[in-house]
């Protein structure tokens, strides 16, 4: 009888654990589909248990965070201190679908955050720009932007 219990209590717990997964899952999987069908040049790549990868030319790397429904942001790094314009362009384009909104606010707020980040080379740097929330660094190889809804 205990053991039955248990089996049905540990039972019970996995589907919950599993059907939020599959929430999230499927909420990123739906943005990356947006992503890579309107943002020409996008190829998916993998999946973790919290982020889709995109490849693009114009980036060495870039995700989408799906933590849960509340906690989505967009991420993308370059191989270059001085990221180019394609970046931006990029960066706005996909975080205003990963995100929703105005591609032109992520753009701005991506340059503005990176202006700021490559006075302080290394450090991390946070910006607050039209209820967006950006964390920005730069070096002398690479600059990185990660966006976010303010919460």
């Amino acid at each position: 009888m205990m053991r039955r219990t248990l089996v049905a209590i540990v039972s019970s717990a996995w589907f919950c654990v599993a059907s939020t997964y599959e929430a999230k899952a499927d909420q990123c999987d739906a943005v990356a589909g947006e992503l890579a069908a309107h943002v020409p040049g996008v190829n998916i790549a993998r999946r973790s248990s919290v982020a889709v990868f995109a490849l693009h030319p114009a980036v060495k790397y870039s995700s989408i965070g799906c933590l849960n429904a509340k906690s989505v942001n967009f991420f993308a790094d370059v191989e270059n201190k001085y990221p180019s314009a394609s970046f931006f362009d990029y960066f706005g384009r996909a975080a205003a679908i990963a995100l929703g909104g105005a591609a032109e606010e992520f753009r701005e707020g991506a340059v503005r955050c990176l202006k700021r980040a490559l006075v302080k080379s290394g450090d991390d740097i946070d910006l607050q720009y039209s209820g967006l929330s950006f964390q920005c660094s730069a070096d002398s190889l690479s600059s990185s932007v990660v966006v976010q809804r303010d919460k």
